[in-house]
């Protein structure tokens, strides 16, 4: 009798296709690499077809296992919110809720809603991620997060997400008011910002991205920035004390030092919004559902 396919399998084979070999994904999933490699090998023959090349070094998914990851994915992905919401029968929100920020320095855009979330629903336990739309989101496709907040111009790359548009960013070039630009007698042009060295948020794709076309558009040698940063603490102050200046996205620049200018409309960047980003295969949990409200009436466009 042929061995069934069920969920740990399913987990099992999702792990060896992200880990990329059966050595990483049996020390992610705790189990002996003999034992991983026997349910692996269990599912193909059920299944009467391989799912993976084995290669000198790893694993590489074969058309087949591409497909069997994809639906084992979905399959997983709706057994969990099903779960939470059995468990949850009785109460209104359970938890774990599971976050992803792309990049770490949109926590800032929802720091009120998580404060917010918290106080409503102390005992949901809340789980927080960072770091670039392409490394977040296979999480929110695989289950792995609930819900990603980031930049529209990067999320809608991911065609099975599904967004929703918090609010319109304002692009502006933060510098010291003091610095040339802002004493210029004579209107500013978009070269004329390029030719001073950059401060970069770290992760923020999008707008490195975008700032390597503006260079590439004038003839300009490749976009390096000078620094790249994390700490907006830090950022200041290197803002104060060089001619460095830092391109920046926000709905909302009243956390900016006083000492700062921010000069608007030169630089031409696409049109971005602050965005929530769902994972359009699987049903969103009641705790995600009630986060995304809360969110939305914080930072929506009638906050």
């Amino acid at each position: 009798m042929l061995p069934y396919v069920d969920l740990k399998r399913m987990r099992y084979v999702i792990e060896v296709a992200r880990a990329g070999g059966i050595t990483n994904a049996a020390e992610v999933l705790g189990v002996t690499q003999s034992a991983l490699s026997r349910s692996v090998a269990e599912v193909e023959m059920s299944l009467g077809t391989p799912l993976f090349q084995r290669l000198p070094r790893g694993t590489k998914l074969t058309s087949a296992g591409e497909r069997f990851v994809a639906g084992a994915r979905r399959i997983l992905g709706e057994v969990e919110v099903l779960c939470e919401d059995v468990r949850g029968a009785g109460e209104t929100v359970v938890g774990p809720l599971r976050i992803g920020f792309a990049p770490r320095g949109y926590i800032l855009h929802a720091s009120k809603s998580l404060k917010a979330f918290a106080e409503e629903y102390p005992s949901v336990t809340v789980e927080v991620s960072t770091g670039s739309a392409e490394r977040l989101c296979p999480l929110l496709l695989n289950g792995e997060l609930d819900i990603i907040i980031g930049s529209s111009s990067r999320l809608k790359r991911w065609k099975d997400l599904r967004l929703k548009d918090l609010r319109p960013f304002r692009f502006a070039i933060m510098a010291r008011k003091d610095h040339p630009l802002a004493l210029a007698d004579r209107p500013l042009r978009e070269i004329d910002i390029l030719q001073y060295p950059m401060i970069m948020f770290e992760d923020l794709d999008a707008i490195n991205s975008d700032m390597a076309l503006r260079y590439a558009h004038h003839g300009l040698p490749p976009f390096q920035a000078r620094y790249v940063l994390d700490d907006f603490a830090t950022i200041s102050r290197l803002l104060l004390s060089t001619d460095a200046v830092c391109p920046y996205n926000s709905y909302d620049f009243s956390e900016v030092n006083k000492n700062m200018v921010l000069i608007e409309g030169v630089v031409k960047m696409p049109e971005n919004s602050i965005a929530l980003a769902e994972n359009a295969l699987r049903s969103t949990s009641p705790a995600a559902r009630r986060f995304a409200q809360i969110l939305w009436e914080n930072i929506g466009p009638t906050a």
